[in-house]
């Protein structure tokens, strides 16, 4: 029994993962914003010169 209760908790672990995938998603986005002017002002400086 003690070993099944194991195997119980490695089914554990995955449906945690399941869960933050969902917040993936919606840091993608969060990302993009910053990254979006990050790479303007890249090219600004650069035209500049």
């Amino acid at each position: 029994l003690q070993r099944f209760a194991k195997t119980d908790n490695w089914a554990a672990p995955p449906v945690d993962l399941s869960l933050p995938i969902i917040f993936l998603p919606e840091a993608t986005p969060i990302r993009e914003t910053p990254q979006e002017p990050m790479l303007t002002s890249r090219p600004r400086p650069l035209k500049k010169n």
